[in-house]
């Protein structure tokens, strides 16, 4: 939410979806399920809960860990089987080296652009506006150009949630 300047997709035709922007917002970080999609971009994602990295944290600062089937996962996970579930494949993710690993350990075929890293001595390092976007872009171009298959997902899946306070 805030990451990305939504008007020049929505230009395109490209809806962005966020809490702030969506009244029919029906599941966080999915979106409104109503229509099909082809497929989904994750773009500004970060570290999850308990990693190093930019802005760690897992959904929102009140959850200490997620996990599905009993492995713990970041909103990067949670995003791709919740999308999968409903059949949109996730082709594209951006953000920090925790949050494209993530997605790429899941989805291989998935493109990714890491924007934010750590650097030598624990600082968080960022790529200039110019080159976030070319590398973003060169990643959409590759995702156009791929196949992407759906996460395989056993259903039911167990999800557990951990917070920080009762």
């Amino acid at each position: 939410d805030g990451a990305i300047d939504p008007r020049p997709l929505a230009r395109l035709g490209v809806p962005v979806w966020t809490p702030s922007n969506r009244e029919d917002w029906t599941w966080p970080f999915i979106g409104p399920m109503d229509r099909e999609y082809a497929m989904a971009a994750l773009v500004g994602f970060h570290s999850n809960a308990g990693q190093r990295g930019f802005r760690p944290h897992t959904i929102n600062d009140a959850i200490r860990g997620l996990s599905i089937d009993g492995q713990l996962v970041g909103e990067v996970t949670h995003l791709i089987v919740g999308l999968a579930a409903h059949g949109v494949p996730v082709v594209v993710i951006s953000g920090d080296m925790n949050a494209t690993q993530e997605a790429q350990a899941l989805v291989p075929s998935v493109s990714g652009a890491t924007v934010r890293f750590l650097c030598e001595h624990g600082s968080v390092g960022f790529l200039s506006s110019e080159e976030a976007g070319e590398l973003l872009r060169e990643a959409a171009r590759v995702a156009a150009t791929e196949d992407h298959p759906l996460v395989d997902l056993q259903l039911p899946v167990r999800v557990r949630l951990e917070t920080h306070s009762p």
